[in-house]
């Protein structure tokens, strides 16, 4: 897929790119699974590696904005009680209500999800979409409008070092991160050489990004700062996660006045993970409000609201299709999402 395609924004195109799905039988072998939009012409379906296409008629079948699983199918499929098993394994499964939810990281679930492309009618998202941070981020937008060198900091956990990103997991077509598409495509759409810094690292809180920021942050002098902790915070007390996000931008301009920082509203966990036991769901979704007194509070912050992104987006399709590992990361197609969005602000 070229850069031009991934970038492509899905809340203002004709034509979606790579759109993912992960299908599952129901109790009755039928496996149907939403698109975002109703398509006007399938152009490919594959699977998400795209080294595998499959057929109209032979393959699957649409029907308004479902694809369904023919007979004889080539397309893989789960049964259900393999995505929710009755027992739980250690290290591949986590605790829901009732039962539990199926984990793998690397390119597991990848590797079983399949890509469709398709033209639309433009105007099918209803939901929020990137409104300009060129207030907010005067410096940032000045540097890239003069076409002048923009080194671009991305700092927070699993989700911005890269998790389940096929660049990561090393896995076809290799698609990197929403923080590096978001470098690519700020060089692409300014001409702009950005100096791209990743020093994000998974499982991590923004209590531990406090700790590091010496070395994470200020040791780099980011011009912009993608700052992006919270899908581990659900736990952490929203003002005692909005002090330590403040601390992170304060200790950094102690050192690098002029750096600006996006913000990222996290994404969040798979909406059936409330049991206690898999110590995910929190707070995460009321987590933006405080991010935004935030950016009111201090000058040349922005907030990326993601979590409204998600919340619209799988009012439309499965979290099952969006997923990298049906916890907590997303796949390469929510990756351009992030992507879609923060490069839409800037």
């Amino acid at each position: 897929m070229k850069l031009s395609e991934i970038l492509t924004p899905i809340w203002d195109t004709e034509t979606v790119y790579g759109e993912s799905l992960l299908m599952v039988r129901d109790e009755n072998g039928l496996a149907a699974a939403p698109l975002l939009f109703e398509p006007v012409e399938i152009l490919s379906v594959t699977n998400a590696a795209g080294t595998q296409h499959y057929e109209q008629g032979k393959d699957y079948v649409i029907e308004r904005n479902q694809l369904i699983l023919v007979p004889g199918s080539r397309i893989f499929s789960f049964a259900v009680k393999e995505l929710y098993p009755a027992e739980g394994e250690k290290g591949k499964s986590f605790a829901m209500p009732g039962g539990y939810v199926l984990f793998s990281e690397g390119h597991f679930f990848h590797d079983r999800q399949i890509a469709v492309t398709y033209t639309c009618k433009n105007g099918g998202w209803q939901g929020i979409r990137p409104a300009s941070a060129k207030e907010k981020l005067p410096r940032t937008f000045r540097l890239l409008e003069q076409g002048e060198p923009l080194t671009l900091l991305a700092y927070g956990d699993s989700i911005t070092a890269g998790a389940n990103a096929t660049k990561h997991t090393d896995a076809a077509p290799h698609q990197p991160s929403y923080s590096e598409l978001v470098a690519l495509g700020l060089e692409a759409r300014y001409g702009s050489k950005v100096q791209y810094i990743n020093t994000a690292v998974g499982g991590k809180k923004a209590a531990w990004g406090l700790e590091e920021v010496e070395e994470r942050s200020v040791a780099h002098r980011p011009d912009l700062m993608i700052l992006a902790f919270g899908m581990n915070d659900g736990k952490t007390p929203l003002d005692t996660f909005q002090a330590q996000i403040r601390g992170i931008i304060q200790e950094t301009r102690r050192a690098c006045p002029d750096t600006e920082v996006l913000l990222v509203a996290t994404s969040t966990p798979n909406p059936l993970l409330t049991d206690e036991r898999a110590k995910f769901w929190g707070n995460q979704i009321e987590q933006r409000p405080y991010l935004d007194a935030l950016a009111a509070e201090l000058p040349g912050v922005a907030v990326a609201d993601i979590t409204a992104m998600q919340q619209y987006l799988h009012s439309k399709k499965r979290f099952i299709d969006t997923t990298g590992n049906h916890v907590n990361h997303p796949n390469d197609f929510f990756h351009r999402l992030y992507a879609q969005f923060i490069l839409g602000m800037l």
